[in-house]
């Protein structure tokens, strides 16, 4: 209550000793109260100067690897993980900040007056680009490595186990190559011809019916059951005699074949090699086969023949059988590459061309139709006004060509008669050349 009932004179008192606390101008600050300010301020001024913003990151710099070393020091003394783990962490961010500042010492740097922000980003930019960096290089280190052991390892020659089991599936292999191999398919034909010969001998005899033989051919054939009641039932000892020597045939089809397979089988060196030869005369024989089809056929295209310039032709003659020399030779070499290529691609490559032939042959056949059509239309017309030329010629020879006039050019002389008419006269005259021709012998 003491406080609350100061008198005016004591509330002044404390007003004014306010205001002199706060007036700067007549109360004196501490050297140690404005050196934060002072060092912004310096701050600041070092800000626009390049050489001293270079000089300060080189100072953060080396503050953040002594930082690192001091933490490393730490960490090796003390026992607790989480102080190592920090340490670590801290050298790694030292190792990477350094080298961030060597990759990106020749960029360019950020404008003076960028943001604090703008410059932790472009750090982070740098740190993130040289992360990268180092893992893309760990990445081809690590791929380096192992195409160099691959290479090592393929180099080295194969163990003993290995060349063992590599040999084993090869021989496994062509074991069951052998029992697929089309040669044996024959003996498997004999064992069928049998089989239906006997069937069609059963389908003989009254006590055989199409359900009996279903059910030899379930059980695989008639050679794979006992036949000796249904002998008994049909009674028959030439039926008898027939089934039995086709079963017996059947038995010696199934050894033979097992006994080629099985030799085979023992002598897969020489197999092997005898199916080379045979794959490799095969594909020899079909294009020699091939060869003997095409040659008469191109033999029949006459621009594939060489051309030779005529002595004495011009330059543009010259050129002109060159080019096709130079053509068709190219085209017999594709035709040759053809016929030993008998790929699939090479295949479709010929049908397609067939395609495009044929397509050419219409369009060919089009052109040729269309320019005969012009060319008899054409030649109507020549005919036409050779025609009209030559009455426009007939019509503008003189009929006095064809009068008997003299020879000399003169006009024979009559008895003057006026009294006659021009084409009397005319005629007269006519006629009087005409007798004396006829006197001659003219």
């Amino acid at each position: 209550m003491a406080d609350e009932t100061k008198t005016q004179s004591e509330l002044n008192a404390e007003v004014a000793a306010k205001v002199a606390a706060q007036d700067i101008v007549s109360t004196t600050s501490k050297p140690e109260e404005l050196q934060a300010a002072t060092d912004a301020l310096d701050s600041l001024a070092s800000a626009k100067d390049p050489e001293k913003i270079a000089a300060a990151e080189a100072e953060k710099t080396a503050a953040d690897e002594a930082a690192a070393k001091i933490a490393a020091a730490e960490a090796e003394k003390s026992t607790d993980p989480a102080v190592k783990k920090a340490a670590e962490e801290a050298a790694a961010r030292a190792e990477v900040s350094k080298r961030a500042d060597d990759y990106f010492k020749d960029a360019p740097a950020l404008p003076e007056k960028s943001s604090p922000k703008a410059t932790e980003s472009f750090n982070y930019v740098k740190v993130k680009a040289v992360q990268d960096i180092a893992a893309r290089d760990a990445e081809i280190e690590k791929l380096k490595k192992e195409v160099a052991d691959l290479s090592e390892k393929s180099k080295a020659a194969l163990t003993p186990e290995l060349e063992k089991e590599l040999n084993d599936h090869r021989t496994f292999r062509s074991k069951i190559d052998v029992e697929a191999d089309p040669k044996f398919k024959s003996f498997d034909k004999t064992v069928k011809d049998s089989q239906e010969f006997i069937y069609a001998q059963l389908r003989k005899s009254p006590a055989v019916d199409e359900d009996v033989i279903k059910e030899i051919q379930k059980h695989g054939g008639p050679e794979m059951v006992k036949l000796d009641k249904l002998f008994a039932a049909a009674n028959d000892p030439t039926l008898q005699r027939l089934v039995e020597s086709k079963i017996a045939d059947i038995e010696m089809a199934k050894f033979n074949k097992t006994q080629a397979i099985n030799f085979t089988k023992e002598n897969l060196a020489t197999y092997i090699k005898e199916r080379e030869e045979q794959y490799g005369k095969a594909t020899t024989a079909h294009t020699e086969a091939t060869r003997a089809v095409l040659t008469p056929i191109v033999a029949q295209l006459e621009w594939l023949a060489v051309r030779k310039a005529e002595a004495g032709a011009d330059e543009a003659t010259k050129k002109s059988v060159e080019e096709h020399n130079q053509f068709t030779a190219k085209t017999k070499r594709e035709l040759e590459a053809a016929i030993q290529d008998d790929s699939p691609q090479m295949r479709a490559v010929l049908i397609t061309g067939m395609a495009q032939l044929f397509n050419l042959q219409r369009v060919h056949e089009s052109l040729v139709a269309s320019t005969k059509a012009k060319e008899a239309a054409l030649q109507k017309s020549l005919d036409e006004a050779n025609t009209q030329v030559a009455r426009f010629k007939k019509a503008s020879t003189s009929r006095l060509r064809d009068t008997n006039s003299l020879a000399g050019g003169g006009v024979p002389k009559t008895k003057d008669n006026y009294d006659l008419k021009a084409g009397d006269a005319l005629d007269a005259i006519g006629k009087q050349i005409a007798d004396e021709r006829a006197a001659k012998g003219q």
